[in-house]
């Protein structure tokens, strides 16, 4: 399953051909905050909706060839069954469930936990059939304009691909439950983590009027007020890398990571841990170590992560890596060949967002409230999003017609 993944939809051709996709999704943004900050004043704008949004359809463009938030989408109703069954999966993948250890819990029952579970199973799985009978549908029809001579649509998503691959022991095609079983994951490993990544994000920049001062610089200087940034400028944007970096640092989004396995015995540092233990990470833990990240460890400080080779101008000698490096002090993909497949498109994803955002307009916390004030409270769950969603005030910044 991970090398149908690594072959056929993170490939770095595949990603270069959607790159057209994740631009128009980005001006999307854009518009989208632009309207809102016009229309709504002083109200605010809940930035988990637009975030989540974005990062929805950017996945869901690639994987089953739509959009479901914005101009042109599937349609409101679709979309918001869409959102609410996946924000459930999230909640229930998150649950310390007793059940998981003691399996005659599951029998009782006594919270109704494995009675979601079914419930929301079932509507992730018609709502998994609908896509594919739809696929194949259009790849039917598709068949039959080519039999006729005519031209048909060459992209091909990600489900296009999986129901033309072969399956194991020689089948013709893969089984659904396996199609299903991928999409799902792809979904729930790409949209909810690079959301709450880039809510975080925001959140303790618009904290610290310093810091967005120093972002905002750093784009005049590399993009200027002319255009809008573009997925080249990305590499150029070091001081904003190293925001990035401090957000995994404090507010990973995956507080414990994905759960290994050892394959054989070992012992680390006088520890025994037998073969076939569950092994976590915790890379929350790990971010506020004070042995590891001295003694501000609870001080948002992204110039923590310059690193001497990019000199003190930011004069564009090296990038900064978001990714664990030599020390292994940040793990937001882990590490090794279990390192996650889709850091390179959860990077662009997040870089995007924040680049896009903080490049057109000035943020501040709403009514009149202090940056120092703002609620910075998170929840556990197999993400850790904040606890109440970001409001945020936007304010344009460049010319209005770069927003059209």
């Amino acid at each position: 399953m991970r090398r149908i993944c690594m072959e056929h939809l993170l490939t770095t051709r595949r990603l270069e051909a959607f790159a057209r996709h994740r631009a128009c999704e980005a001006q999307h943004l854009v518009r989208h905050v632009y309207g809102l900050c016009r229309d709504r004043g002083r109200a605010g704008i809940d930035m988990r909706e637009v975030l989540g949004g974005f990062s929805m359809n950017n996945v869901t463009r690639m994987l089953l060839g739509k959009q479901y938030f914005g101009a042109g989408s599937s349609g409101p109703q679709e979309a918001m069954e869409f959102m609410h069954v996946t924000h459930q999966l999230f909640r229930l993948l998150g649950v310390i469930y007793l059940g998981d250890y003691l399996p005659f819990w599951r029998w009782i029952d006594p919270h109704g936990c494995e009675k979601k579970m079914r419930e929301v199973e079932k509507r992730v799985d018609d709502f998994h059939t609908k896509i594919i009978e739809e696929h194949r549908r259009a790849a039917a029809a598709g068949e039959a304009k080519a039999a006729a001579g005519l031209a048909g649509d060459s992209d091909m998503d990600f489900v296009d691909v999986l129901l033309s691959l072969p399956g194991e022991d020689g089948r013709d095609r893969m089984d659904d439950v396996e199609i299903k079983a991928l999409i799902q994951d792809m979904i729930a490993a790409a949209t909810d983590t690079s959301a709450v990544t880039n809510e975080w994000a925001m959140a303790e920049v618009i904290r610290h009027p310093r810091v967005q001062r120093r972002i905002q610089e750093e784009l005049d200087s590399v993009v200027g007020r002319d255009r809008m940034v573009s997925e080249p400028d990305l590499s150029h944007l070091n001081y904003l890398r190293c925001v990035v970096r401090e957000t995994f640092r404090m507010h990973p989004a995956g507080p414990f990571l994905i759960p290994h396995e050892s394959v054989r015995a070992t012992t680390l540092n006088g520890y025994h841990i037998p073969a076939g233990t569950r092994v976590f990470i915790n890379t929350h833990g790990l971010g506020r170590n004070p042995d590891v990240w001295a003694d501000d460890v609870e001080e948002f400080r992204p110039e923590r992560h310059w690193p001497a080779a990019v000199g003190e101008q930011g004069d564009g000698v090296g990038r900064v890596e978001i990714s664990h490096g030599p020390d292994f002090r940040i793990l937001p993909f882990g590490a090794g060949k279990r390192k996650c497949p889709g850091a390179p498109l959860g990077v662009t994803l997040v870089l995007t967002a924040l680049a896009r955002l903080f490049h057109c307009f000035e943020w501040s916390p709403p009514g009149g409230m202090r940056p120092e004030d703002m609620d910075m409270a998170e929840v556990y769950g197999m993400t850790m999003p904040k606890a109440r969603p970001l409001v945020a005030l936007a304010r344009p910044r460049l010319a209005e017609h770069l927003y059209h």
